[in-house]
């Protein structure tokens, strides 16, 4: 059977990113040939995210 050992990731932006930030991490996220885990994108992409929200 095809695809039963398929893994798949879910990035979810945190709310506080900024739009480029989003951006960026999606952008990495779907290049072909990505292995990177949603934790290290998000950490590659944060130097455009916003402060945090007090």
């Amino acid at each position: 059977m095809q695809g039963d050992k398929d893994h798949f990731s879910l990035l979810v932006v945190p709310p506080g990113a900024t739009p480029e930030a989003a951006r960026a991490a999606i952008a990495q996220a779907v290049l072909a040939g990505n292995v990177s885990f949603a934790e290290g994108i998000l950490i590659d992409t944060a130097g455009a995210r916003s402060a945090p929200i007090e």
